[in-house]
């Protein structure tokens, strides 16, 4: 749970983690099979970023990503479950990198040890976020590969 520094204040702090009541102008792209996962994210995102998009596998976000590309909005950075059917996040990152893709690609997983996290760099993630998901963790992220914004 984050603590509130003051309620009139637009900036949050817990240690050094800040969150701003503004949202980010991000356009946010989750591959994520799970509904339920799906579900988490966009009611932890709704209020932080401008946009956010879902598809179910490594294939759909590869094409979501060209298909915003070609119409000049493409995602500023793609949270990236690993483990999907028809094409796992694996495969899409190294797909997407040798496409020239070079947007932050956060890997989710469900493992969280140093070898998959390896697994998750080696692949051509930018990180890596282990499930379950907090906000904590997942603004973190957010203000590692999205900010200062202007």
């Amino acid at each position: 749970m984050i603590n509130s520094i003051s309620v009139s204040k637009e900036i949050y702090q817990k240690d050094e983690l800040l969150i701003s009541e503004e949202k980010i102008p991000a356009r946010v792209l989750i591959a994520e099979d799970s509904r339920g996962i799906q579900f988490l994210l966009k009611r932890l995102l709704d209020n932080k970023v401008d946009y956010v998009e879902f598809v179910d596998n490594g294939q759909l976000a590869i094409d979501a990503i060209e298909h915003a590309q070609a119409q000049s909005t493409p995602f500023d950075l793609v949270l990236m479950d690993m483990q999907m059917p028809v094409m796992n996040g694996h495969d899409a990152t190294r797909k997407l990198r040798s496409l020239d893709y070079h947007q932050p690609i956060i890997a989710l997983t469900a493992e969280s040890t140093a070898g998959d996290r390896e697994n998750c760099l080696r692949a051509g993630c930018s990180d890596y976020l282990s499930k379950p998901i907090s906000l904590e963790g997942l603004i973190e992220i957010l203000n590692r590969h999205l900010s200062p914004r202007s």
